[in-house]
């Protein structure tokens, strides 16, 4: 046996963490995307994995149980997964900026088409108060449409207010 293997093992795991992984699972009654529902407003518990760089950048996977109103297509989609990448940094005192790419994976149809489709995303937020956000699809799910998508979120005295609007 290498006699040196134990005290590399021992500094490789006493060193400072560099990166660090974190997990959710969580329930919504609703499983509810840019103002339409996802579920036919039946409960879901999406998951959700990261992997996050002390250089700012992250990976991870979200996974949710999707259910479409598309009973007369065979091969639906049930489950939605979506890897994504993604760097963040601050920039200013108060100041943190979020660029990010994601891809939406379906097991199977969604109305009876392949719905698989790419998304790039940047946020803009200022402290724990303001957060803007733009996401531009190409071809929303695999139908040749572009989408736009923009959301404003501000934050009062513990209360939350969203707008949220996507543009086809």
């Amino acid at each position: 046996m290498n006699r040196e293997a134990p005290w590399l093992l021992l500094a490789l795991f006493s060193m400072p963490a560099l990166a660090d992984f974190k997990g959710s699972v969580s329930f919504a009654t609703n499983y509810v995307y840019r103002g339409y529902t996802k579920s036919m407003n039946n409960p879901v518990g999406p998951g959700n994995l990261e992997y996050e760089h002390e250089l700012g950048l992250y990976a991870g996977l979200w996974v949710a149980p999707v259910s479409f109103d598309d009973e007369y297509h065979d091969d639906r989609a049930q489950v939605e997964i979506n890897p994504y990448l993604g760097w963040a940094t601050k920039f200013a005192r108060n100041w943190k900026l979020d660029l990010a790419a994601s891809r939406y994976l379906y097991d199977g149809k969604v109305f009876g088409q392949d719905s698989d489709y790419n998304e790039l995303d940047g946020s803009l937020h200022y402290r724990d108060l303001l957060s803007a956000r733009v996401a531009f699809a190409y071809d929303t799910y695999n139908r040749g449409a572009k989408t736009l998508a923009y959301e404003l979120v501000g934050r009062l005295r513990g209360r939350r207010c969203t707008e949220n609007v996507e543009q086809p």
